[in-house]
This record gives C-alpha cells, structure tokens and sequence, in this order.
C-alpha cells in the first residue's frame, strides 16, 4: 500500500512539475520587436508585440499611404493597440495614424508623445515639415483622454519590459530642427535583451550622450536616427550596438545624390559587422528575450 501511494504522489509531482514547467515556457515567450516598411523611401514603423498575452505596441506608422499595412498588423493582433507611441510629428511618422485614428480611436488604450505644442512649433517650421500633419494630429486628438506626453528621464514599465525616456520636446531642445529633435527617444529593455530607438533625434544626439553617458544608451539592437542621417558617429561607435536598424529602402541607401548622408553609416556597420537591418528587408523581427 505504501508503495502504492508513494508512486502515486510520484506521478503527480512529476505532472506538477511539467505543468509548472510548461506555464513558464509559454508565460516566457519574448516579446518581438518587428520593422515594417513605411509607405515611403523612408518612414518610421515597428511593432512591440507579447505573444503570451496579445499585447500590442506600435511605435509610430509611416506615411498617410502606409495605413493598409499598419492595419492589417493591428487586425493581426486582435484589433485593438493596447499602446501607441508618437515620436513627432511629421508624415512619414504620423501619417498613418492620422488616416487610421477616427477607425481606432476607441480602440487604443494609451497615446504616448512629445509634449510640442503649435505654438512652440510655428516659429520653427523648416520648408520640409509640412505642418499640416501635426495640425491634423492636433485636431484629431482634441478630445482624446488617452493622451500621455512622454518628458525626458521618464522611466515606467508595460508587462515585463522597462521603458526609459532620453528625449522629448523641452527646454533642452535647442537646434535648427526642433521638429526632428523634439522626437521620443526610448530604450526598451526586457531581462537580457535592449532596444533603443532614436526616433528622428539627430545633431542633439550628441548632447544625449553627454548627459546620459554611454553604459546608460547602450543597447543590443539600436533603430538608427533619422533614418541614418545627421547622427555623429561618435555616438553610435559608444553606444556599441549588436545589430542596427535603418528605416529606408535600399534605392535611396545606394542612391549617389544620398550616399554622404546615409554612406558613413551603412560603410561603418560594414566595416565592424553589425547587421545592419533596412525597411527592404521589412518586415524583419527580432527577439527581446
């Protein structure tokens, strides 16, 4: 009879342990961070994706003409965002939004973005800003109670990631592109894993650096800023990434009128062999384990 029980327990400690076994395996499947195309030659659009739960995160969404793409993700996904970050504000980041916000307003839960207000953005529009993107964002967003301005040190965690906040509009910004240097710039981290991205953060990306320090940038994957333009190089070389992301395609990457503002990064990571991931290639994933 002993021997029986004894086997008994036996069988359902080990069934415990298996079970146990199997609920971690499946609560500890890592999140994905995904590049997209973005409707354009150059355009910002990732996904930040928990297949254990569902959660979806959408880091910006490209050009007005990328909205069937970003779409068809959020459809694939349980059509709802559970959150959406905003870097700035100009088409080949908002765009989509703009065009898809009146479809799946009552379906995001948060809004993160960069606290620029109109009135501080009008005195500083450069010829290629086309305001009317923000004007749109602004008008649809009005009434919006999901709205969360993201400031520069914020630190807060969503499921089992931790985001950190290097950049947003403030007093801090001061250079002849605001509307580019405004931009969210965050780093994502899981336990092992760390992804940072710059958003269009370009020549004040030098001061980032000298206010954070490198160890507190430094992350495995890194989203090049402003689409691999008008970043120092120093930068990059101490934020020492594994694996880079460019958000452009590959006609305008080999393109000779473009090749000094995006060449010095494409024959840098060439150079060091760090993968170095285009919006050709998209959609391309990687794992934040």
């Amino acid at each position: 009879m002993k021997l029986i029980l004894r086997a008994m327990l036996l069988i359902i400690l080990s069934v415990l342990i298996l079970c146990n076994a199997y609920a971690e395996s499946e609560g500890d499947a890592p999140w994905t961070v995904t590049q997209y195309s973005a409707g354009g030659a150059v355009g910002m659009f990732y996904s930040i994706v928990n297949p254990s739960d569902g959660t979806l995160i959408l880091v910006d969404s490209g050009y007005p003409e990328n909205a069937d793409q970003v779409r068809q993700v959020i459809e694939e996904h349980g059509g709802k965002i559970d959150y959406w970050f905003v870097t700035h504000y100009h088409a080949d980041h908002c765009g989509a939004f703009n065009a898809l916000y009146p479809e799946y307003k009552d379906k995001i839960g948060t809004i993160y973005i960069t606290p620029l207000t109109w009135e501080e953005y009008e005195p500083n529009i450069n010829p290629w800003d086309h305001p009317e993107y923000f004007q749109a964002f602004l008008e649809l967003t009005k009434d919006a109670g999901n709205i969360v301005p993201l400031h520069r040190g914020d630190a807060f965690e969503i499921g089992s990631l931790k985001f950190t906040i290097f950049n947003a509009w403030d007093d801090e910004v001061t250079c002849s592109e605001p509307a580019n240097n405004c931009s969210l710039m965050f780093k994502v981290e899981s336990a092992n894993t760390s992804f940072l991205f710059f958003g269009d953060v370009s020549f004040l990306s030098s001061y980032i650096l000298e206010k954070y320090g490198a160890e507190a940038l430094h992350a495995d994957y890194v989203q090049a800023g402003h689409h691999g333009w008008q970043v120092p190089m120093e930068v990059y070389e101490a934020i020492n990434p594994n694996e880079m992301f460019i958000d452009a395609m590959d006609d305008l990457l080999s393109n000779p009128d473009y090749y000094d503002r995006h060449g010095v990064l494409v024959r840098w990571c060439e150079e060091n062999g760090i993968p170095l991931h285009r919006q050709s290639d998209a959609p391309f994933s990687v794992a934040l384990e």
